[in-house]
């Protein structure tokens, strides 16, 4: 136990102290070069919020080259919860067998390749299971951070206040648990940062969104949904390649913008899916809540709105809503919808549905 008034650990303090099975930190803000080198029957690390410094060096000596971390040697450790420290560095998490780890909204920073490939003098365990929470507060993921190759991540999630993704950032990280990628999020995005990630299903590309990089989506099996507003004018080589569960596309913009987008190679993709072009509901006369799940029968009959938009939480239209609706040009059905009433738009014969026919 750090007692109060203890703000440093010095180099190698603790080194070889088998006997330690727990820590309590206190308010500790610096730990110097192999504090807590070799303490075996440290199973549960906790870096307090008060943490500035990990002092960590690698280097020759005379029993060969040998890194001086923290914790180095430390093979009992299963959970793992850092903070204090703005930027995360290679080797400070030492990993030697399955952990759940989770790094916490004081870390600003995940430095490049930190899950990817390790020092080969760090010895630690090659397809380990790791189960990673990041935090509000995160806001830059450096690149092939995690990338799924030397650890088996069974679960990342990605937290909205990043707004920085380094090249490969995720590459093939099946155990990214987020769905839905809003590109609008990142002010800057590496090429080929999500591809081979089969969890996401939907993308979006927002209204700013200038240029989709290389490779950004390459492998993304499971996607289904891709949004674009008029604001892309670059898709990048490989961007959606071999993405070929996609099934539509909704573009913000007219046919022509949609035709004047640079498209690079190796989008196939792109040019198979179902394109709705989505300009004419920018606008719409009705807009629906987002929670809505059953639109009633008669709900809008005789209604004179002639654009509506309806939400993806929808999954039921009922007997005659739309009937008599004789102004309606234009109505957008999401592909959550799983019932339609065969006369929901009754004598509404001057239409055309957009989205799920």
């Amino acid at each position: 136990t750090a007692g109060a008034g203890v703000t440093e650990i010095p180099d190698g303090s603790f080194s070889g102290c088998t006997g330690i099975t727990s820590l309590d930190l206190g308010a500790v803000e610096s730990i110097g070069e192999s504090a807590f080198r070799n303490c075996t029957g440290i199973t549960t690390l906790y870096l307090p919020d008060t943490l500035r410094s990990l002092e960590s060096y690698e280097g020759n000596t005379p029993g060969g080259y040998i890194p001086f971390y923290p914790f180095h040697g430390c093979t009992g450790i299963t959970t793992v919860s850092i903070g204090g420290i703005e930027k995360l560095e290679n080797g400070m998490i030492p990993i030697y067998q399955d952990m759940t780890i989770e790094i916490r909204g004081s870390v600003k920073e995940i430095a490049d390749s930190i899950f990817y490939n390790p020092s080969q003098y760090y010895n630690f365990k090659r397809d380990a299971n790791l189960e990673i929470t990041l935090s509000e507060g995160l806001e830059k993921i450096g690149s092939s951070a995690f990338s799924d190759n030397y650890y088996n991540i069974t679960s990342v999630n990605l937290p909205a206040s990043v707004t920085s993704i380094g090249n490969s950032a995720f590459r093939n990280c099946t155990g990214l648990n987020r769905e839905t990628i809003e590109l609008q999020q990142f002010s800057e995005l590496g090429t080929s940062a999500f591809s081979g990630c089969t969890g996401i299903t939907t993308v979006t590309a927002g209204a700013g969104v200038t240029e989709i990089p290389d490779g950004s989506f390459s492998g993304c099996t499971e996607l289904r949904e891709l949004s674009i507003y008029n604001s892309v004018v670059h898709i990048g080589t490989e961007a959606f390649n071999s993405c070929d569960n996609l099934d539509s596309i909704l573009y913000y913009g007219n046919e022509e913008e949609w035709n004047s987008i640079l498209i690079d190679s190796y989008n196939t993709p792109l040019s198979q899916a179902h394109i709705i072009y989505m300009f004419s509901f920018i606008d719409p006369d009705f807009i629906l809540p987002d929670n809505l799940r059953e639109i009633k029968e008669e709900a809008f009959y005789g209604s004179v709105a002639q654009s509506i938009l309806l939400p993806d939480s929808l999954s039921s239209i009922g007997d005659r809503a739309f009937a008599s609706c004789n102004n309606l040009r234009k109505i957008f059905i999401p592909q959550s919808v799983n019932y339609i009433s065969q006369n929901a738009f009754e004598g509404c014969s001057r239409f055309v549905i957009f989205g799920k026919s």
